[in-house]
C-alpha cells in the first residue's frame, strides 16, 4: 500500500532542483503510470475507470504536483523506475491525465516479479464472481489439443479497450481486436505483458536510457543450476532531453515472441 509522506514531497523537489547529474532517477515502489480500465461497455461505466488505487493512481494530485514542479523547473532527463505491479510495463507520465491536451513529463518502467503471481491471473481470481470482467483479465480456453490455454486479454484491454479485450475472449481474431480498439484508453501507456514473470534491467549512458523487459516462463519448478529459459526480451529506449523538449519512448527492440496485444503500434 502507497501512502505519501507530505514532508517527502519538498524534499523531492529540493533534491531534484539541486541535482546537477544528467540522469535523475526516482525508485518508486508502486508505479507514477496511470491504470486506466475501460468498462464503457457497461452501460454508465466510464472509459478511464481505476484499476487500482494502491499506487500514484490514488494520489493524483500529488502527482500532478510533482509533475508540474518538473516543467516549472525546467528539471529534465527524470525516469521512474518501479514495479509491484506483477506485470511489465512501460510508458509516460503526463502532467495531467485529465487535460484535454495532456503533456509527456517523464518515462516510467515497471518490472515484473520473479515468481509471485502475474497480474493477469491475480485479477481474474479476485474477481472470479463477474463472469463478464473474468475473461477480459485472463481468458482460459481449451485449445485443438485439448489442453487449457490462457491468454492474457489484459494487455488488450488495457492498450486498446474493452471491447477489443472482449472480441480477443469471444473471437480470438486479431483482426476484430484491432478494428474495435479506442486510442483513448491510455495513450501514455507503450507496453503491458500483464502474463509475465521476470525483470527488468535498465542502463544509463550519457546521452540515452535503456529499459530491457526479461520475460521467463511461470517458474514451476526449480530450474536448478540451470537459468530459466527467456520468453522474451523487450527493449525501450529514451534519449537525454533538454527541458524545452518532450521525451520520447523509441519503438521497441524485440527479440522472441511478443506479448499479445501487449505493444501499441505507433
Amino acid at each position: 500500500m502507497l501512502t505519501v509522506d507530505y514532508e517527502l514531497l519538498p524534499w523531492l523537489k529540493a533534491s531534484l532542483r539541486a541535482s546537477s547529474a544528467t540522469w535523475k532517477i526516482l525508485g518508486n515502489s508502486t508505479p507514477l503510470l496511470r491504470f486506466g480500465l475501460d468498462v464503457s461497455f457497461r452501460p454508465g461505466e466510464p472509459e478511464a475507470g481505476l484499476l487500482w488505487t494502491d499506487s500514484w493512481d490514488g494520489y493524483p494530485v500529488e502527482r500532478k504536483e510533482l509533475m508540474r514542479f518538473l516543467l516549472d523547473e525546467g528539471i529534465a532527463n527524470v525516469v521512474s523506475l518501479s514495479g509491484d505491479r506483477h506485470a511489465h510495463f512501460a510508458g509516460m507520465i503526463f502532467d495531467d491525465y485529465e487535460a484535454e491536451k495532456p503533456r509527456a513529463v517523464i518515462p516510467e518502467f515497471a518490472g515484473a516479479s520473479t515468481s509471485a503471481g502475474c497480474r493477469a491471473k491475480v485479477h481474474a481470481l479476485e474477481i472470479q464472481h463477474d463472469p463478464e470482467l473474468t475473461p477480459l483479465f485472463l481468458s482460459i480456453k481449451k485449445a485443438s489439443s485439448g489442453e487449457l490455454q490462457m491468454i492474457p486479454t489484459l494487455n488488450a484491454w488495457l492498450l486498446h479497450g474493452g471491447r477489443s479485450a472482449k472480441a480477443l475472449h469471444e473471437t480470438c481474431n486479431e483482426e476484430a481486436v484491432r478494428k474495435l480498439a479506442n486510442p483513448r484508453i491510455n495513450p501514455h501507456l507503450h507496453y503491458a505483458d500483464t502474463d509475465a514473470y521476470g525483470y527488468l534491467v535498465a542502463s544509463f549512458e550519457q546521452d540515452r536510457v535503456a529499459a530491457e523487459f526479461v520475460t521467463i516462463p511461470e517458474p514451476l519448478v526449480d530450474s536448478g543450476a540451470n537459468c530459466p529459459k527467456v520468453l522474451r526480451r523487450v527493449r525501450y529506449t529514451v534519449y537525454r532531453w533538454n527541458a524545452t523538449d518532450t521525451p520520447h519512448l523509441s519503438k521497441p527492440d524485440v527479440v522472441g515472441e511478443p506479448p499479445l496485444f501487449g505493444i501499441r503500434e505507433s
